[in-house]
């Protein structure tokens, strides 16, 4: 089942990858990408290039993946299902 909820967090974490790029607008993506610590030269291609059909295919980009990292999703508050999973089987066996 670990297995299983790891593949979920993956889905969840490209669906928000595609929201939270189809959010930002034209100027704040090369902000929001060059924030994260990522070069000039590779957020102004991923940037500027076309959202048309490709949404997926940014979300499962390394850069995007790099600037959207799982500290990135912690600090919202988002909770991974593996996380969740983790506390409720196998932490609470451990502490019996």
């Amino acid at each position: 089942a670990k297995s299983k909820m790891q593949q979920l967090d993956e889905l969840v974490r490209t669906g928000y990858g595609i929201g939270i790029w189809n959010q930002w607008k034209e100027g704040e993506k090369l902000h929001n990408l060059i924030r994260p610590g990522i070069k000039g030269q590779k957020a102004y291609e991923w940037g500027n290039s076309r959202p048309d059909g490709y949404r997926c295919r940014i979300a499962h980009s390394p850069i995007l993946w790099r600037s959207l990292n799982n500290g990135y999703f912690t600090r919202l508050r988002y909770i991974k299902f593996a996380n969740h999973y983790y506390w409720k089987t196998g932490h609470q066996t451990k502490l019996s």
